[in-house]
């Protein structure tokens, strides 16, 4: 909702109910150049630093904070942290920077930090300049910010021998963030242990190379993927790849990879003219002693792409590479190219001798395109590796309207040895299936209760799974009133059903009710019937409990704004008649159910009466329109 997100401080983000809180603007906010009040507030004696609102930003210059411990700052609703113009010269400095770091949380959400990309980009050394950095720092979490327009990554987080013995960082939340327009990458991440990121967006990362989403690459062998987590998260719109693993200086006595990806989005991703692997997700190691580990997409969504869905290229005992009942659909438009196939792994290195190419197992996945491209190619270099080993198509479905697209998997010479395993069925149009679409129709800050988008499908075959992608709209905002969406449900091979839950964001700040629209939209995978859902966000403060208890209906919000809900204790199918201040009818519906919804969107504000029609009796109550 507005203004400072508190969301239940002292016990969801464990703020002591003692704390010692300060306001930024008491250290003497400065609208030229706020950068020693910002820095005098967060390194004060508080352990609570708002960051408060004014008639302008809070402009600074770069904010390094070196053994920083025990701090929670809290941006309010509203508050820009700008950078200032001329101001970030060292190709090192940061908008927000901490090295050494430990127990700190950063609340923002509905604020912004703001870099300036064209500035930096006309620098020689423009690579680094990144938004949020963290490094070789433990125990810190970041909600809610919006970071626009670095000269390098949005989210940086490393751990390096210059800043201190322990090289990673770990125990790092991200969540609710969205990083849009940088110039390296929307998150670059280095060296880490325990990780979290989850309901992010990374998109329109475009500048230098590699412009990714997400890219995971160590920068020596002692640098560690340990325990890394993406979840709900959406890659879209970057020069580069959506998710980019780049595993090439790590080595077979590195510490073992350990990364999921889970409920993942990524599309539209890589422009034509980035030079680097065309592909949705990029995979790859050092090209022989490579290091082992795992990663794991589990129900992710690949769509819309001009090429290829997959791409590996990476040794096949190097770490294992799985996607469980993940969906690629509409992928590989581009047909110039006859290696853009939907799924493409090559040799590791096609001048010296290597081991064999793969590592990838693809268990009851559905890929879904039109083209005429094989929906799997591989290169190996029959002068280097003896062809591809350990690839796995379990259960792959594959829908596309050409018959004769199938697989090449020993082109170049070399061929699959018997760790190979090509188990797939093809349709050439989308078995019959349908799908429905519900949700419950309200949330509530103060009660924490959300909302579960479900969905459900009806087919004789269900071997396959199936994703259901909606839009959102309405009046309540994304990442202030209620946690950015991922956008999409996979429904599992073998089940009925999937779901999302939409996360409510309390305030305290009082204000009326808002609506989210989710609306189903079209595929070729299925049929539907389902319209546009509406789910209400009802504030802590706005008067829910405005009927009293022994009534055998209850009327929220009042004051009022897009709607007014009035919940009977039963069905109810009697008269709902709703008059202006001068007695004229400007409403009038049957009762239909328990849950009558009214549309007050298009009422003048005032005050109206609601006559509520049982049997012999009128109940008569006043509600105000906002």
């Amino acid at each position: 909702m507005h203004k400072l997100l508190i969301i239940a401080l002292s016990a969801a983000l464990s703020i002591k109910v003692n704390a010692t809180i300060v306001y930024a603007s008491q250290f003497g906010w400065n609208a030229n150049d706020a950068t020693t009040a910002f820095q005098s507030a967060i390194r004060s004696g508080a352990d609570t630093i708002i960051v408060d609102k004014h008639n302008g930003d809070w402009i600074t210059g770069p904010n390094l904070f070196s053994d920083l411990s025990d701090k929670t700052i809290i941006f309010e609703q509203g508050v820009v942290l700008r950078a200032k113009a001329g101001a970030f010269t060292g190709s090192g400095d940061c908008l927000l920077k901490f090295v050494r770091g430990n127990n700190i949380k950063v609340i923002g959400y509905g604020a912004t930090f703001l870099m300036n990309k064209a500035e930096y980009a006309a620098m020689a050394d423009s690579e680094w300049r990144h938004s949020l950095s963290i490094n070789n720092s433990g125990n810190i979490m970041v909600y809610g910010l919006k970071l626009f327009g670095s000269g390098g990554d949005g989210i940086d987080i490393s751990g390096d021998p210059w800043y201190g013995e322990q090289l990673y960082s770990e125990n790092i939340v991200l969540q609710d963030i969205w990083c849009d327009n940088h110039y390296r990458q929307g998150i670059s991440v280095i060296s880490v242990q325990h990780l979290l990121v989850k309901n992010c967006w990374f998109t329109n990362t475009s500048g230098t190379l590699p412009m990714s989403g997400v890219d995971l690459e160590p920068d020596k062998d002692f640098h560690r993927m340990a325990d890394v987590v993406f979840e709900k998260c959406r890659f879209t719109g970057n020069y580069g790849n959506g998710i980019q693993l780049s595993f090439h200086n790590l080595t077979s006595s590195s510490t073992p990879v350990d990364i999921t990806f889970r409920d993942c989005y990524s599309a539209e991703n890589h422009d034509i003219s980035n030079p680097y692997a065309s592909a949705e997700i990029d995979i790859t190691a050092a090209e022989r002693e490579a290091v082992t580990g795992k990663v794991t997409f589990n129900k992710c969504l690949v769509e819309n792409s001009q090429w290829t869905a997959v791409n590996i290229r990476k040794p096949a005992d190097s770490y294992l590479t799985s996607f469980n009942d993940c969906v690629f659909l509409n992928v590989s438009q581009d047909v110039t190219n006859k290696y853009n196939t939907p799924i493409w792994i090559e040799v590791s290195d096609y001048s010296k001798p290597c081991p064999r190419f793969g590592g990838a197992e693809f268990n009851d996945c559905l890929l879904s395109y039109s083209t005429n491209m094989n929906f799997l190619g591989s290169y190996g270099e029959i002068n280097t590796s003896p062809g591809m080993g350990n690839v796995k198509l379990i259960n792959l479905t594959v829908i596309n309207p050409n018959p004769s697209v199938s697989m090449n998997v020993t082109d170049g010479g070399g061929s699959p040895d018997t760790t190979c395993i090509f188990d797939y069925k093809k349709y050439t149009s989308s078995p019959s299936t349908a799908v429905t679409l519900s949700a419950q129709n309200r949330i509530i800050e103060c009660s924490g209760l959300n909302s579960t988008v479900e969905s459900i499908r009806t087919s004789d075959n269900k071997n396959f799974p199936l994703a259901v992608s909606y839009s959102i709209d309405g009046t309540a905002v994304q990442g202030e009133d209620f946690s950015l969406m991922k956008g999409f449900i996979i429904i599992p091979a073998d089940q009925d059903s999937g779901s999302d839950t939409i996360y409510v964001l309390s305030d305290k700040s009082a204000e009326g009710a808002k609506s989210i629209i989710t609306t189903l939209k079209t595929s070729s995978l299925f049929t539907s019937s389902s319209h546009p859902l509406f789910t209400f966000v009802y504030d802590c403060i706005t008067g829910i409990n405005d009927i009293s208890t022994d009534s055998k209906f209850r009327m929220f919000p009042n004051p009022a704004h897009d709607f007014i809900e009035i919940d009977f204790n039963e069905e109810y199918r009697g008269l709902i008649e709703i008059y202006n201040e001068r007695g004229q009818k400007v409403h009038s519906q049957q009762g239909n159910d328990k849950i009558n919804i009214i549309n007050t969107a298009g009422f003048l504000k005032g005050i109206y009466f609601i006559k509520i029609h049982q049997n012999d009796k009128i109940d008569t109550h006043k509600i105000i329109k906002l």
